[in-house]
């Protein structure tokens, strides 16, 4: 079946849905319609990316919209900015400084076209009043230039990292859109669940691809170039990385299709083995894991690795202990990020603190007390190392967690703050409740929130149901008041 023909199929159904629903109680819990994206994009196979992208967005707010705003963070990559911190830079930029961006071209509103701005890293425009419950269809054709770079954008030694790389609808949050300046510590970003159908056509047929979702077709032209159909329904976000050095090993563990594409690892099947544990682990402890298909992709990466839905990336440059962390945190995101979402930009620690206590976590649940134990102490003397250093040169220690990217000094203390405290003020609550009432507050905190946008109170009131008490200790932990 056609990308187009699908979309247009779905559209009827939701159409259809909107219609049952508009006759259903008033007083019933309010439906939220996903935005559909159908993106096809073209490799040039070398430095640049033609996409057109079709959008099918549903007002699920209370208010009537007159504007949009949509995220362009391949932007980030523009002269002038700065993607990487200093820290990262140097081994990022493995060819020397080199820059990219995306450029829009074209943009229609139901077929007309429509007048835009780009401010940085967003794209504004003004639309016909969408009131609260209707759709609008938006077209964009736009360029992307890839820098020279291990980011999440750019074109490696080994592979082209095309990731956070379209046009995004950013959330609405109490009645605006939610809009954050790139950082280079952390990940900036923030994004509602949407279905993607996406067209990805290669130069030849030789170049292996990794991507969450399906891939459902893959088909070539007369010429050699290979189309891959992809579908990620339900997602928070869609990434995909391309490379002719993938090797491929795959698994199937309680109907999930693993695949890993890697380049130098030695033990592949260890680290297919591992996540398929850590996927079987979190979902009897939190919550099932709700797709049937998760990567792994090894790619030159700037940093241990990255989260995105039902894919994630690790980097070629680690030892076995690293990598086997670093697995285990990425699929921990797949519940702390991915099925339940937060704005990661505002309140990072939330699932940084979540994913990192998960990663010890995990061992426990193996019968590993003495790792799970050895991870805790270690954040707890990072933390300690940090501080004394601090004091050392003089320098007073802010170690409040509520601290948005931009209000960070250094890399280091947002690790410091997100993971290393965030995982002791989670342990904390673990330590207070107890295992089964904790993770019935972690479930209870998963199927509430699953495929939504949630923040610390969301948390707070999932502790509370099991333990007032524990859910007391958070906004000390996240003020300052505890010391450590």
């Amino acid at each position: 079946m056609t990308q187009k023909r699908l979309l247009f199929i779905l559209c009827i159904a939701v159409c259809m849905l909107l219609l049952t629903l508009s006759a259903c109680n008033r007083n019933s819990e309010k439906n939220v319609v996903s935005p559909i994206y159908e993106i096809n994009v073209t490799y040039d196979g070398e430095y640049k990316i033609h996409a057109t992208e079709n959008v099918c967005y549903f007002n699920n707010s209370d208010t009537t919209l007159t504007q949009i705003t949509m995220a362009l963070y391949a932007n980030a990559y523009n002269e002038g900015n700065q993607p990487f911190s200093k820290d990262v830079a140097g081994s990022a930029y493995y060819n020397g400084l080199s820059y990219g961006g995306i450029t829009v071209s074209d943009l229609k509103i139901d077929k007309s076209p429509a007048e835009y701005t780009v401010d940085g890293t967003t794209l504004n425009f003004n639309i016909p009043q969408l009131e609260s419950g209707k759709s609008i269809n938006l077209s964009l054709e736009y360029e992307i230039t890839l820098p020279e770079c291990t980011g999440r954008l750019g074109k490696t030694p080994l592979s082209v990292n095309l990731c956070n790389f379209y046009p995004q609808i950013c959330p609405i949050k109490n009645g605006k859109f939610v809009t954050h300046d790139y950082s280079c510590y952390g990940d900036p970003f923030c994004s509602e669940i949407a279905d993607f159908y996406v067209n990805v056509t290669l130069p030849d047929a030789d170049t292996k691809i990794a991507t969450g979702g399906s891939i459902t077709d893959v088909y070539k032209d007369e010429s050699g170039k290979t189309t891959y159909e992809i579908i990620s329904e339900k997602t928070r976000d869609f990434g995909l990385v391309f490379s002719k050095s993938f090797k491929t090993t795959t698994k199937n563990c309680n109907g999930i299709n693993i695949t890993y594409q890697y380049l130098s690892d030695e033990a592949p099947e260890d680290t297919v083995n591992l996540a398929a544990n850590a996927l079987t682990s979190f979902s009897k402890a939190f919550g099932k894991y709700p797709y049937s298909s998760f990567t792994i992709c090894e790619t030159p990466f700037a940093h241990r690795g990255m989260e995105y839905s039902s894919l994630i990336l690790i980097t070629d440059k680690m030892l076995a202990k690293e990598r086997e962390l670093t697995v285990i945190h990425e699929t921990a995101h797949q519940w702390w990020y991915g099925v339940v979402g937060s704005d990661q930009y505002e309140e990072a620690y939330l699932d940084e603190g979540l994913t990192e206590f998960s990663t010890a976590y995990y061992y426990h649940l193996q019968g590993d007390d003495e790792t799970f134990s050895n991870l805790i102490t270690t954040h707890k003397t990072n933390y300690q190392t940090y501080s004394e250093y601090l004091s050392s040169k003089g320098i007073p220690f802010d170690c409040v967690m509520t601290k948005a990217l931009n209000e960070f000094s250094s890399q280091s203390e947002y690790i410091i703050t997100a993971y290393d405290k965030g995982a002791l003020a989670i342990n904390s609550l673990y330590e207070i409740m107890g295992e089964k009432k904790f993770n019935k507050a972690m479930q209870l905190y998963f199927s509430e929130n699953a495929y939504k946008i949630a923040d610390v109170s969301c948390l707070r009131k999932a502790v509370n149901k099991y333990s007032k008490q524990a859910g007391k200790t958070i906004d000390p932990w996240l003020d300052g008041t505890v010391k450590l």
